[in-house]
């Protein structure tokens, strides 16, 4: 097996190689395991943490897009409530709900950003070392373009997930819990209305709590959904072709529905809508593509989760897609403190690594095979981000 060398406090060196990327035995998004190949890069040894975005932000004066009120010169078909800044949080049900039904649990928050993951009413205090939530790829490439770093790939990421070790479903091995140990922050209970913790965390978990990898990486499943550039795909047949014309990866992200099989598990009104961005109902988030449906719903994703027609994610490019030759990436915006453009609700990419709040009976994503799309205005409080970087 291929070793990993610790690059400084905060960063692994993932050794290049051929791997065996994606499953046939669990979900069609993440068909067919193949043979893909990455070149060494370094990645973080665990997500960005509350305490880091705040040295970023203190830094440079970032404002999140949940932050950002929408422009009443640009909306004005939309009340003063409905530009409000906002985002998404998850709320445990009092009781067994229908799990097709994901408004159960989920609800726009305003004022919900990424120092009050669930509302005003809240805030990270003693939460410094938990990973950074209500973060949009949009905000998240801003954080890796000052730190002098990028976002993985998908290829990467799910190299660096496995730990050198091909064949199994898990990052540990064969089994989710074996011998009954809990390697992972995952739902414990019954999703979505009882929780009793995964070592006693409900909700995200300090970095570290549970144990690294074969690369001495941490949190790579469970805790926190992770951001790359890679833009989603129904299926790794999908994505490899579409790795050559790199032109038509927005419109073919934008028309794969909200999830990776095609069924539609959440309201989708061909870009007016809310939609799920999962192939169950909405275990791995959900995005918006305007404001106007997102508000009739009572939910957007992010506060500037709609952007003018024929807008795009501006900025300059910083190139993620070269340490991989079976990757599909969208460049991350290189951005010195406030982004120069709003994030593109056209455009999915691929989120890896599970969450906190995946369960057996609703959402088995707790796996290095595991994909999800989320559109790149989607912020939501179980979703964040580690950096990487070209050596």
């Amino acid at each position: 097996m291929a070793m990993s060398v610790a690059i400084g406090v905060d960063m692994v060196r993932i050794p290049g190689g051929t791997f065996v990327m994606g499953s046939d035995s669990f979900y069609p998004e993440e068909a067919p395991a193949h043979r893909a190949t990455v070149a060494a890069f370094d990645l973080d040894r665990h997500p960005v943490t509350n305490r880091q975005f705040a040295e970023f932000v203190d830094a440079t004066g970032y404002v999140t897009v949940a932050e950002r009120a929408l422009d009443a010169a640009e909306y004005p078909q939309l009340s003063e409530a409905d530009r409000a800044a906002g985002s998404l949080s998850f709320r445990a049900t009092d009781g067994p709900v229908d799990l097709r039904n994901w408004r159960a649990w989920w609800s726009w928050q305003t004022g919900a950003s990424w120092r009050h993951p669930f509302g005003p009413e809240s805030d990270i205090d003693g939460r410094e070392d938990h990973p950074v939530v209500q973060v949009c790829f949009t905000d998240a490439s801003a954080y890796a373009a000052w730190a002098g770093k990028r976002l993985p790939t998908e290829v990467e990421w799910e190299r660096a997930a496995r730990g050198g070790v091909d064949g199994l479903d898990y990052a540990w091995g064969s089994e989710l819990a074996p011998d009954g140990r809990l390697l992972a922050n995952t739902w414990q209970g019954s999703f979505p209305y009882r929780n009793t913790g995964a070592h006693g965390w409900v909700g995200t978990s300090p970095v570290g709590t549970f144990p690294a990898n074969e690369f001495g990486l941490v949190d790579m499943i469970g805790n926190v959904w992770e951001w790359t550039t890679s833009v989603f795909t129904p299926d790794h047949r999908a994505r490899r072709a579409m790795a050559t014309n790199l032109l038509g990866t927005a419109a073919a992200s934008a028309s794969a529905g909200g999830c990776g099989d095609g069924c539609m598990c959440g309201p989708s009104d061909s870009g007016t809508g809310m939609r799920s961005a999962d192939s169950s109902p909405m275990p791995g988030g959900v995005s918006t593509s305007s404001a106007s449906g997102a508000s009739a719903a009572g939910a957007v994703s992010g506060a500037a989760a709609a952007v003018p027609a024929g807008s795009a994610a501006g900025g300059s490019t910083a190139g993620s897609s070269a340490a991989s030759t079976d990757g599909l990436a969208q460049a991350a915006p290189v951005v010195a403190g406030q982004p120069a453009g709003a994030p593109n609700p056209a455009v999915s990419h691929v989120t890896k690594g599970g969450s906190h709040l995946c369960a057996p009976e609703y959402c088995m994503r707790y796996r290095p095979a595991a994909r999800s799309p989320q559109t790149e205005d989607s912020a939501t409080t179980h979703l964040g981000f580690r950096c990487a970087r070209d050596v």
